[in-house]
């Protein structure tokens, strides 16, 4: 008896520990802030395991196997529509955020993650059941010293849930299939519990709840892609109801059907999201073609000359060395490395942390049409890794450094903003050398601006890893150049090529900040004391 209750405890406890990494998962390309999408979620998450447990710690079950078998079945449930339901309420944020109540609540996207803690609440307190039913079926059997026993599994299987979402589940599936896979596996173990002795004369009856559960599992998988293409358009396109009526509801229906479906790849470390053709962005400007991260403009078929431009011929007019050999941090889109060669780099190194990106860049007919199959250069050597371990690790030295990375919208990746990873770098350079990245430098006007803003933050944290000469430059896309030579930077427009375009030539010009020529140790932002960026 003991065997059973081991292994049901310990996979009951992987099952339910997925589904709320799953949860989290799902939540945060809306939330955008992975930490407080995480400890919100897994503490609600174990307020409802405790309440599950004191809630049978009342009384004590006549057919303890019953209720569990009840809860499990539950807990499929919940699985099968953690996707669907996080689909559904963020259309609901959209199409309803122009009405009076959401306006008055200030309806932003910290709504939805409070609108799925009572779901979070729900998943842990029918994992919270699980333990005390199984220990109360084995004292009924005259087992003893049954609940550490169970708890000592229940344990394993959460850290063996960890591992299932991180290295199985989401790296081959995407999201709403992971969230089934785990809902079968969940029923198919609830499934064996009328099996086990003191339940085998309830076998027969438990078949119709099994099969309806499966019937849902079958249609919620065939109107998962549906639902996440209304999602994805209605997003994107920015829609909302013109009344809210079952007239408005079908005019809204009607028009997604209008556009083309948006091509997404999920991957373990992003989301990829492609606009097609002829599809109108929500900045109402009308594109051939956009890519998001995470839900992040990337660059438009328009915008992309101007920004990988702007970064790689503003950068070369202000440096005062020859670029023979750079390092391409980010930009698996292949197109600053495009520029680099364009510019007659003569060898380029890209790091990027995921292959996914590399593989839409090398294979993907229209990436490759943009980057002019730029990865497939000789002159290219191409490395899968992260830029934060590459730079610390590798031996390599650089005349200049293009970091074309994320925002910092995660403490994850405030680590690629951080005093340890510009050190890193500035040891990467050959004399004279330099780096340039994209930041959000503006922040707001006035009183609305964040205290501090974005660029006294990076302004600081550059200062303190050593660089000499830091100049912000881009009126329409900023970025910011740091070189390692004591000489004052500043932009050589006899160096520019011909053929750049207007919006580029617009965007090489030095915004005028002024800045603190010393670090402030309170700006400055750490790995080990990551400090928060706003804009």
């Amino acid at each position: 008896m003991k065997t059973s209750a081991a292994s049901l405890a310990f996979l009951f406890s992987l099952c339910g520990i997925s589904c709320q990494f799953l949860l989290v998962r799902a939540l945060d390309p809306f939330i955008q802030d992975e930490v407080l999408c995480q400890s919100v979620t897994l503490g609600v998450y174990l307020l409802g395991m405790g309440a599950g447990a004191a809630l049978l710690s009342r009384y004590s079950p006549r057919f303890p196997l019953r209720i569990l078998f009840r809860a499990e079945l539950a807990l499929a449930l919940l699985a099968a529509f953690l996707v669907p339901l996080c689909y559904a309420a963020f259309l609901a944020l959209e199409l309803f955020s122009d009405s009076w109540l959401l306006e008055s609540l200030g309806a932003t996207k910290l709504l939805l993650l409070v609108l799925f803690q009572p779901f979070a609440f729900a998943l842990g307190a029918l994992s919270g059941l699980e333990i005390p039913l199984l220990s109360q079926w084995l004292e009924s059997r005259g087992e003893k010293n049954t609940v550490t026993f169970a708890l000592a599994f229940s344990y394993f299987g959460a850290i063996g849930g960890a591992f299932f979402v991180s290295f199985l589940l989401l790296p081959g599936l995407e999201l709403g299939a992971a969230a089934l896979t785990v809902s079968l596996l969940t029923l198919l173990l609830s499934s064996t519990i009328p099996f086990l002795p003191q339940e085998n004369r309830r076998v027969a009856r438990a078949l119709p709840a099994v099969s309806a559960i499966v019937c849902v599992q079958l249609f919620l998988g065939h109107a998962l892609p549906p639902m996440e293409q209304a999602m994805l358009k209605t997003g994107y396109l920015e829609l909302r109801l013109g009344e809210y009526s079952l007239q408005g509801i079908s005019q809204w229906w009607h028009a997604l059907k209008g556009f083309a479906p948006v091509e997404r790849h999920q991957t373990r470390y992003q989301t990829i999201d492609l606009i097609p053709d002829r599809f109108l962005l929500s900045d109402a400007i009308r594109s051939d073609f956009a890519m998001y991260l995470n839900f992040q403009p990337q660059f438009t078929r328009d915008s992309a000359p101007a920004y990988h431009e702007s970064m790689v011929f503003g950068a070369l007019a202000i440096a005062r060395n020859t670029v023979r050999k750079a390092l391409v941090l980010g930009g698996g889109d292949g197109l600053i490395v495009r520029e680099l060669l364009r510019a007659g780099v003569q060898e380029v190194v890209l790091v990027e942390l995921d292959p996914a990106m590399l593989k839409l860049a090398l294979e993907h007919p229209v990436l490759r049409a943009l980057n002019r199959d730029s990865l497939r250069d000789k002159r290219v050597r191409i490395i899968a890794d992260d830029a934060f371990r590459f730079a610390r690790e590798n031996r390599e030295t650089f005349d200049g450094i293009f970091a074309d990375l994320p925002f910092p919208v995660s403490y994850d990746l405030l680590k690629l903003y951080s005093v340890e990873f510009y050190s890193a770098l500035h040891a990467r350079l050959t004399e004279g050398g330099f780096l340039v990245f994209d930041a959000p430098l503006r922040g707001g006007q006035g009183s609305r601006a964040p205290k501090p803003t974005p660029q006294e933050i990076f302004h600081a944290t550059l200062l303190a890893a050593g660089w000499q000469q830091l100049l912000a430059f881009g009126p329409m896309e900023p970025f910011f150049f740091a070189s390692s030579s004591p000489e004052i930077a500043s932009f050589d427009y006899s160096r520019l090529p011909p053929g750049l375009s207007g919006k580029t030539l617009f965007n090489l010009a030095a915004l005028p900040w002024a800045l603190k020529d010393e670090a402030d140790p309170a700006l400055v932002n750490s790995a080990l004391r990551p400090r928060r960026v706003r804009w």
